[in-house]
């Protein structure tokens, strides 16, 4: 499994600016298949709009790559931030096929 540390990525312990999560999206959205730990440890404060620039982006494109992912984090904040940011990328695609029926029905 490959640990990649989002402090030593970002070289900051905050993970809060969009542009900082689009960086991190184009680290991993093309990493090849296998297991990745994306390590909050070391982070102080994460705001939603880091997290839908990269896993939320990742989870909506790509929605087989974020089950690679395992999510370490030893903040409840920031736990419950990458939960619901995953929460409304799944629901994403539901939407969508909300939308495709709706039109089929029409």
């Amino acid at each position: 499994m490959k640990n990649i540390d989002i402090s030593l990525f970002l070289n900051n312990n905050n993970a809060i600016s969009h542009s900082q999560g689009t960086t991190l999206y184009e680290e991993i959205k093309d990493l090849p298949i296998g297991t990745y730990k994306l390590s909050f440890i070391n982070i102080t404060r994460t705001t939603t709009s880091f997290l839908n620039a990269s896993i939320g982006k990742l989870a909506v494109l790509n929605p087989s790559m974020i089950n690679s992912f395992i999510f370490e984090s030893n903040n409840p904040r920031i736990e419950s931030k990458i939960n619901s940011v995953l929460r409304n990328a799944k629901n994403y695609h539901s939407h969508d096929e909300n939308i495709e029926n709706a039109l089929l029905a029409i």
